[in-house]
């Protein structure tokens, strides 16, 4: 499988919470191992098995993707072995046509199931198959390839401080998301955003919320004050000039009638 390749010096890695193929939320996981095999007389094999977070549908094209070699080389044995059997009972044609038969199908149930693989990607899917390959250890040193290269980016920069033997692609990747990557907010700034009601939570994310329309500008009441208190002077001066024409007098606090 070709893809970017990253090597971890640690015996515990860290995986990021995300489907390796196309990076979307991970729903269940899938395990990846490698079998090593050691000695000349006696031979022992050791195992090594890890779990990556996996959505499910990736899990399901994955698997049709392996399935479909198994598949067409089990119906490629069986039809051999059919031919074999043929050709010794029956006769050699019998035998040559059971075994193209056979060939024939296997490369049909291959293709079939290849065709479903390729059905159920999505199209941020970086591949068919399997996504991720783990190629070993060699003391606490494990290597694995990623096909999809934002996830080996995601994963290069989870363990970088274990990082060994980085290529300059792995140094590249990991740069360009760093420099994507959207400023993180103070926790003071996102309170803040969030009691004004300027953004909202979706699935762990901070999104944009609607903007809501702007209200109505605030009138003050202060000039309407005035001009009442204005109306109210203009009354009580008119009312006083009549009383005075009336020869009348006109008592205000504060004042002596002379």
């Amino acid at each position: 499988m070709n893809g970017v390749r990253v090597e971890v010096s640690a015996r515990k890695v860290t995986v990021p919470y995300l489907c390796p193929c196309c990076c979307g939320v991970a729903d269940t996981a899938l395990a990846v191992s490698f079998t090593r095999v050691t000695g000349e007389r006696f031979l022992r094999e050791t195992t090594r098995e890890l779990d990556f977070p996996y959505c499910t549908r990736c899990v399901r094209h994955s698997s049709w993707w392996t399935t479909a070699s198994r598949a067409a080389i089990a119906v490629m044995a069986s039809g051999a072995l059919a031919g074999v059997v043929l050709g010794l009972v029956v006769g050699a044609a019998a035998g040559i046509g059971a075994a193209m038969f056979g060939g024939g199908l296997a490369v049909l149930v291959g293709l079939a199931l290849r065709a479903k693989a390729r059905a159920g990607c999505a199209p941020s899917c970086a591949g068919c198959g399997p996504a991720v390959t783990y190629h070993g250890w060699v003391d606490q040193v494990q290597t694995f390839s990623f096909v999809s290269r934002r996830y080996a980016a995601a994963f290069a920069e989870e363990n970088g401080r274990n990082l060994v033997n980085v290529t300059p692609l792995v140094y590249q990747l990991v740069e360009q998301q760093r420099v994507s990557a959207p400023p993180a907010q103070s926790p003071a700034s996102l309170h803040s955003a969030l009691a004004q009601g300027n953004i909202a939570l979706e699935h762990g994310n901070v999104a944009l919320a609607p903007t809501q329309p702007p209200l109505a500008p605030v009138v003050p009441l202060w000039p309407q004050r005035v001009d009442r208190a204005r109306d109210l002077l203009d009354n009580v001066v008119q009312i006083d000039r009549r009383a005075i024409g009336a020869g009348g007098v006109v008592k205000r606090p504060g004042r002596r009638a002379s």
